[in-house]
């Protein structure tokens, strides 16, 4: 049986899940505490005590080298919804249109076959401040893709590490 979500007007995201490369200063700051895969499992515990489901937007270049991490959210797909982060974590605005393009196609493809879900939406990295100044949206349209969070949601929250 499927479970209820009583929260689905608030968004809660996950962001940089799997992630391997480029890391920020906080990133890096944070993995003085933990590595990315614990702070996960903690924020996920968090969000099952409480019945919340979330996103997970996933970076491609980590599905080879987290198998444990891999295998923790395939058993517990059905918690979550499972999108495109990128490939790594890019500066895609530094990007042309056309290597964005393939960078996100390759990691749309490896996230569905790896967690067999069909990707809907791509969430930039970086936040707004880095959208891309090529037509990310026509991007997205030839990936099949929505952008971002438009639409759907009352209040739109997300979790760094």
């Amino acid at each position: 049986m499927e479970t209820e979500y009583p929260c689905k007007q608030v968004e809660i995201r996950c962001d940089d899940v799997l992630l391997l490369n480029n890391l920020t200063g906080s990133m890096k700051n944070s993995l003085r505490y933990n590595s990315f895969f614990g702070h996960f499992l903690l924020f996920d515990k968090f969000l099952e005590d409480h019945n919340l489901y979330c996103i997970l937007t996933v970076m491609a270049e980590g599905i080879a080298a987290y198998p444990e991490w891999m295998q923790y959210i395939k058993l517990r797909k059905n918690r979550y919804t499972i999108e495109l982060h990128g490939y790594s974590h890019y500066y895609y605005k530094g990007m042309s249109e056309e290597e964005a393009y393939q960078s996100l196609s390759t990691a749309r493809d490896m996230i569905e076959k790896a967690f067999d879900v069909k990707v809907t939406r791509w969430y930039v990295p970086f936040g707004r401040l880095s959208f891309p100044e090529w037509d990310y949206l026509k991007v997205c349209e030839r990936l099949g893709l929505k952008f971002h969070t438009r639409g759907g949601t009352t209040m739109h929250r997300y979790f760094h590490y």
